[in-house]
């Protein structure tokens, strides 16, 4: 179901190659294959809960290199699910925004390929059994992110900011690659359940683990948008605002966290650099919080809020807190994509669309259902009492705390 759900995503791409289904039966395609891997999802995601298990599908060897054999594995457990799920509802809902959004846009066929390839390789990563397969999805994503920042390709600041987004990635990126190839030097397997398994054996704690943990950090760094490396994060506001909405909710930048939450058998390993991620991560919730008092356009001052909240996640991560953190990452998504989508309608209702703060206001009278729905995000947003918020940043809070202790 995995694959075929997959398969979909990315059969939207390939299929654009041909011109006869036009704009109409791109959308209507691409609408039927994101209701039916969600289908998928839900099926699996009951199965699995019921029986209480987790699923390693392993197909053929895709390839061997000496000793090494790197086969094809499909992880299908509570975390890969769980995002699967968090990625085909938010993919769902903001695709259905975007052609209101971009409804006489001339290139809205070429925004839907983006968009499914964006999704189809964030379902790659998600459910990857191996780092190779994790990686695959890893590189792809920032592809696709290049592509939806650079969408209006004619403005030059669209062009700078998909540019330096690639470049900052790099930096992650090259973090990864060196950390994946130190884990196969050491442990012989790119297998994501076999090395949770022998990270649980005191003997495999070495030096070596330690740089390795630290490569890994590299790269959910600068995928996560953490401080010195979060300026990417500010300048994709620049592409549609549905892209900045799937970005910075359950994709994009949740990709480091996301990793760290995968492979905690071996980050937990490393007492020194835990400390280390939780104080960066720490700096970046505190950095992203006080740097958003100093803007004014309204999507950056949304955007400054999601590096706020990605730091609060890595910080929940290097306190060994992985649970607090995974549900921070599952809950932020939702009041995240919402809140930028009411951003992105508020800046359509102004005839210049304006996206200055100083000259928007009185969401509340203008229209009464936005206002709503500005006011359920921003409570999930600060961690208003009885929201999701609150309970998912107290999770994250208290597990920085017991550190500081």
């Amino acid at each position: 179901m995995s694959i075929l759900s997959i398969i979909l995503h990315f059969a939207i791409p390939l299929s654009s190659c041909n011109n006869r289904l036009g704009r109409n039966g791109l959308n209507s395609c691409y609408l039927f294959c994101l209701f039916i891997s969600q289908l998928f999802v839900v099926i699996a995601f009951i199965s699995v809960l019921k029986n209480e298990y987790c699923i390693s599908i392993s197909y053929d060897t895709w390839f061997n290199l000496a000793s090494f054999d790197a086969s094809w594995i499909l992880a299908i457990d509570i975390i890969s699910l769980t995002m699967c799920f968090l990625i085909n509802i938010i993919s769902l809902s903001v695709y259905i925004y975007a052609l209101e959004y971009l409804e006489l846009d001339a290139n809205l066929s070429r925004f839907i390929c983006f968009f499914a390839l964006f999704s189809g390789f964030m379902l790659t990563l998600v459910t990857g059994g191996t780092l190779i397969q994790l990686f695959i999805g890893w590189e792809g994503v920032g592809l696709a992110s290049f592509l939806l920042i650079n969408y209006w390709y004619r403005r030059l600041e669209a062009t700078k900011s998909a540019l330096q987004a690639l470049v900052f990635n790099r930096i992650g990126d090259l973090g990864f690659v060196i950390g994946m190839f130190l884990i196969i030097s050491e442990f012989g397997t790119t297998d994501i359940y076999t090395l949770n398994l022998l990270n649980s054996i005191p003997t495999f704690h070495n030096l070596l683990t330690d740089i390795i943990v630290l490569c890994l950090f590299l790269a959910a760094a600068g995928k996560s948008a953490q401080y010195g490396l979060h300026s990417w994060l500010l300048s994709a506001m620049e592409g549609p605002t549905p892209v900045s909405a799937l970005l910075h909710s359950a994709t994009m930048v949740t990709a480091g966290v996301f990793l760290m939450i995968r492979l905690s058998s071996i980050i937990q390993n490393s007492g020194s650099l835990l400390l280390v991620m939780c104080f960066i991560g720490a700096l970046t919730a505190l950095t992203g919080s006080f740097s958003a008092f100093f803007k004014y356009d309204l999507k950056k001052i949304t955007a400054f809020s999601s590096v706020s909240q990605l730091g609060l996640m890595i910080c929940a991560c290097g306190s060994a807190n992985f649970l607090a953190g995974f549900v921070h990452l599952v809950s932020h998504a939702f009041f995240k994509a919402l809140l930028f989508l009411v951003c992105g309608a508020v800046i359509l209702s102004y005839a210049y669309h304006e996206q200055d703060q100083r000259l928007i206001g009185a969401i509340r009278f203008k229209n009464t259902i936005l206002g709503i729905f500005f006011l359920v995000a921003f409570y999930g947003l600060v961690g208003f009492p009885f929201s999701s918020g609150f309970i998912q940043k107290s999770m994250c809070f208290k597990a920085f705390f017991q550190v500081l202790e």
